[in-house]
């Protein structure tokens, strides 16, 4: 029973640790949020939300990368994270 708990912790620290990973790599590949804090915060879920924090990241978070926020405040128009659903902002949010 032991050997199954310690393998399964395992997995899941190595799991948190990989999507930590390619949520870091994608930020530093030039996808930076408009929130500098939020560089630090999506990594940081990763660690404890796994692959949640990674769908979370690629479905709400890229939505207010930096770029994405001036291209739409020179176009006129609202940030494209102030378009997501209500659910999207709280979970982000909090």
């Amino acid at each position: 029973m032991t050997a199954t708990l310690e393998m399964i912790a395992i997995i899941c620290l190595l799991t948190g640790g990989a999507s930590a990973l390619i949520i870091a790599i994608d930020l530093l590949a030039g996808h930076k949020q408009h929130m500098w804090i939020m560089n630090m915060v999506w990594p940081i879920t990763a660690l404890y939300a796994g692959p949640l924090a990674l769908w979370g990241y690629f479905t709400a978070g890229r939505l207010s990368t930096h770029r994405a926020v001036q291209e739409a405040k020179a176009r006129g128009e609202d940030p494209p994270g102030k378009k997501k659903p209500f659910w999207q902002m709280v979970a982000v949010g909090a």
